[in-house]
């Protein structure tokens, strides 16, 4: 009997009906980096039309009601589509941070929500790892835009090749704002 658990505080989310409840605190690295994201986005985005919403807002993404999500981090660009309980629409980009109790649900039944959904652009953020991998939307599809990590192991940098040594980079940058640029060492750092 002691080992049920009190589901009083946490929040709900629904995917094509099914109900799947989020606990109520994160991990603190988890939470500064979903922060420092959010930071980076919003200072971006002062005075236009977009907005950076963290953690705690209800996503409705059908008028029925049978998807709702409180993702980690979204940009809603839509002023039209916000209601007393949420929002009400699909937003342009949706950052989740997985953790050993979220991967299954942000790596295959979200990504498969949003992407249904069409959501542009969809970041997964492994804070352990410090990567992030990039999606977007081709072809009503999520494709691979992007993988990037920090490479902090000297050792290994000198066993990149002179091209990958090139190409490495910490600077991500989303596919809808041309011009914002987010070093993800300040991200993880």
């Amino acid at each position: 009997m002691g080992n049920a658990i009190d589901y009083t505080n946490w929040k709900e989310e629904k995917m094509d009906g099914k109900i799947y409840y989020i606990s109520p605190s994160a991990n603190p690295k988890h939470s500064r980096v979903i922060f420092k994201l959010a930071l980076a986005f919003g200072n971006y985005l002062n005075g236009k039309t977009c907005e950076v919403y963290i953690d705690n807002l209800d996503i409705y993404l059908d008028e029925e009601e049978n998807n709702y999500v409180i993702p980690d981090m979204s940009v809603l660009c839509d002023k039209n589509k916000f209601k007393d309980n949420g929002y009400h629409g699909v937003p342009s980009l949706i950052v989740e941070v997985i953790s050993p109790t979220s991967l299954k649900r942000d790596r295959f039944e979200k990504f498969k929500l949003y992407e249904k959904f069409g959501v542009k652009e969809y970041w997964l953020v492994d804070y352990q790892g410090k990567s992030i991998e990039q999606y977007t939307i081709v072809n009503e599809s999520y494709q691979l835009l992007n993988i990037l990590a920090i490479v902090s192991d000297f050792d290994y940098e000198k066993r990149l090749t002179e091209s990958e040594r090139e190409a490495y980079t910490t600077i991500i940058r989303p596919s809808i704002f041309d011009a914002l640029e987010i070093d993800i060492k300040e991200i993880f750092g």
